[in-house]
């Protein structure tokens, strides 16, 4: 599926799924070379960028999180940059995209979206990707005050859980977004040199490194947020295993005094005190109750009860 939008001085080339005669017939448009053909039909798992004569080819990976499974997955789109033209391929619906071209359809708005180069619309297109993922990492925020909302509910098992699923969320973020550094340092200093007619260009590539670098900022935020949760977490999850612990304690030396009085009474002798005397089943219960009594009144005044 090809659409191509186009204004007074660049064109949008959007391309999902496209088949490699698809991408052949572009050659009226935009000029691609063979080797980036086979390129741009093939997924690759890590970001890059590359310069050829008359185009920077650019691969980029954006997070996208699935509120239904609760995960992350990390979503590709290639970036071929012409003068005056850009081809965006991605193999996934990638719904900030969608939305852009739906918008574009306006012919108003997609004049001054374009602006007088492709690299305004490249800055544009790649700023709202950014900005699709900094809401993609809201949600995980969302999750993160949820866990800190819990996590002082008696509800440690659940959040050990919870807690793990939200790690495995920022490392698929961070997964997808932190090799892009490298290659956003290269498109910067390519992009200015191959758009050096237009000295502007120079401000829009260092803007959308500032704007790499916030989401950065952000992600080792709440890594550092979720990490301090977790060791939160265990701390109360011990303390309460250390609670259960001190209880099973107490119960045992509690009826300490009980096994003792069995085991003396039940001695084979004929010698023993107290039994063969009036009374001397609850006599013996009474000594049995005022020792246990004993007991948890002492543990009591140490404070341990």
């Amino acid at each position: 599926m090809i659409y191509s939008l186009e204004s007074k001085d660049a064109r949008w080339i959007y391309a999902l799924r496209p088949t490699p005669d698809e991408l052949l017939a572009l050659n009226t448009t935009i000029v691609l070379p063979p080797l980036l053909i086979k390129e741009l039909t093939i997924p690759s798992h890590r970001p890059k960028v590359a310069i050829y004569d008359h185009h920077i080819y650019l691969i980029l990976h954006f997070p996208v999180y699935d509120p239904k499974e609760r995960v992350v997955v990390s979503r590709e789109i290639d970036f071929v940059i012409g003068k005056d033209t850009i081809l965006t391929v991605h193999y996934d619906t990638i719904k900030p995209l969608e939305e852009i071209r739906n918008r574009l359809m306006a012919e108003e708005i997609r004049e001054q979206y374009f602006g007088q180069s492709s690299y305004i619309l490249l800055h544009n297109l790649i700023s709202e990707l950014f900005n699709f993922s900094l809401n993609e990492l809201d949600q995980i925020k969302k999750e993160i005050d949820e866990v800190e909302e819990n996590i002082y509910h008696g509800k440690g098992r659940e959040m050990v859980e919870a807690i793990s699923r939200v790690k495995r969320n920022l490392i698929n973020f961070g997964g997808a977004m932190k090799p892009q550094h490298v290659v956003l340092e290269t498109l910067k200093e390519h992009g200015e040199y191959f758009f050096s007619t237009h000295a502007e260009s120079a401000y829009m590539f260092r803007d959308l490194l500032h704007q790499y670098h916030l989401i950065r900022n952000l992600l080792k935020t709440y890594n550092e947020t979720l990490n301090a949760l977790d060791r939160t977490n265990q701390s109360l999850i011990s303390t309460h295993t250390n609670e259960i612990m001190k209880i099973l304690t107490i119960m045992a030396f509690s009826t300490f005094p009980l096994m003792l009085f069995t085991s003396l009474f039940g001695m084979n002798t004929t010698t023993l005190p107290i039994v063969g005397s009036p009374n001397d089943f609850w006599i013996i219960v009474g000594i049995m109750v005022l020792a246990t009594a004993a007991m948890f009144s002492f543990f009591k005044n140490k404070g341990w009860i």
